[in-house]
């Protein structure tokens, strides 16, 4: 349930959610003239709390990960970090973006579109993949994709990455590691079973993070998604 303002308006809704976070859009006050810097911003939280240095190693993933993929020719939406100080020298870490309809979120954007246009945009999504594939064979560094489709959204008529977390990005300065991807996972009894399990929970991280670099692999989830979305595509994709 939304958080509530003392006069009884909705802070925020829920527009989404996933494995790490489930997004909040914040909402306008309509009695206050001035409004949060955060009004019609989508805030992603992610779990737990870091220390400063943990902070800005993920600042500085998220950021070089965008760079990378815009260098690549892969449109992805700006992502800034903001860190609260919560408690003992600890932060809470927060991702806000730009507020992007459902309606514009690709798998809804497939479900409802014609054939024709369904294998167009399954052929976009394999130029990305390719794109990605080309520049990783050339560097500097690397960067892998989830390319589950709800991750994407048309905004201004381009294919657009809208999660930019985990940051799946390896190059000589920061790389992703599997505590970015086990570590921080929304449920808590995915948490639980990892804390219990340590060892196991790296060797899943790692394995989990190749397969985003992995190009062949890439291909096979993407075609899996669009079938799943939309069963009429088979033998056209």
């Amino acid at each position: 349930m939304a958080k509530q303002f003392r006069n009884g308006i909705k802070r925020f809704e829920f527009v989404g959610k996933g494995a790490f976070t489930r997004p909040k859009l914040i909402l306008a006050n309509p009695q206050r003239k001035k409004q949060s810097p955060l009004t019609g911003k989508v805030v992603k939280q992610l779990y737990g709390k870091v220390t400063k240095e943990e902070l800005s190693r993920i600042k500085n993933l998220i950021a070089t990960y965008q760079e990378m993929l815009q260098t690549a020719g892969v449109a992805v939406i700006e992502t800034h970090v903001r860190g609260g100080l919560k408690s003992k020298g600890k932060f809470g870490v927060a991702l806000i973006q730009e507020y992007v309809p459902e309606k514009q979120v690709l798998k809804n954007v497939i479900s409802n579109c014609s054939t024709k246009e369904a294998v167009n945009l399954f052929r976009e999504v394999m130029d990305i993949i390719e794109r990605v594939n080309e520049y990783n064979k050339h560097g500097p560094g690397q960067i892998g994709l989830d390319v589950t489709i709800k991750n994407f959204a048309l905004v201004e008529n381009k294919i657009t990455l809208i999660d930019t977390y985990p940051p799946f990005v390896r190059n000589v300065t920061t790389r992703i590691e599997p505590e970015d991807y086990t570590g921080r996972k929304r449920h808590w009894y995915q948490r639980v079973f990892g804390n219990i399990f340590k060892s196991r929970r790296s060797r899943i991280g790692k394995m989990r993070i190749e397969k985003k670099f992995n190009h062949d692999k890439q291909i096979q989830i993407a075609k899996e998604q669009f079938l799943l979305a939309r069963q009429d595509l088979k033998g056209l994709i």
